[in-house]
C-alpha cells in the first residue's frame, strides 16, 4: 500500500483592515495548497477573539494574503 503524500506545511501571512483605519496582520500556519477564503477565516477569527482589538472588516476582497517562502525555497547568492 502506498504511503500518502502530506501536505507541504505553510507559513501565510494575512492583512486584515481594521474599522479604526490600521491593518493587522496574522500569520496563519497551513498547507501550502490552501484555499485563500479558509486563511482569511482563519485570519478573521483570530482577530474577532481579541475583544482588545477594534473590529476589523469581514471583507474577503479588502484581505491582503502572502505566503512566506520556505527557508528551502530561498536561494543563497554564491560568493
Amino acid at each position: 500500500m502506498a504511503a500518502l503524500a502530506e501536505p507541504v506545511p505553510g507559513c501565510w501571512m494575512v492583512a486584515l483592515p481594521g474599522t479604526d483605519g490600521k491593518q493587522y496582520v496574522y500569520r496563519v500556519y497551513a498547507p501550502r495548497d490552501a484555499l485563500p477564503g479558509d486563511l482569511f477565516w482563519a485570519a478573521f477569527h483570530c482577530h474577532d477573539g481579541d475583544a482588545r482589538l477594534p473590529r476589523a472588516y469581514d471583507s474577503f476582497d479588502a484581505a491582503e494574503i502572502w505566503r512566506l517562502p520556505l527557508l528551502r525555497d530561498r536561494t543563497v547568492p554564491e560568493g
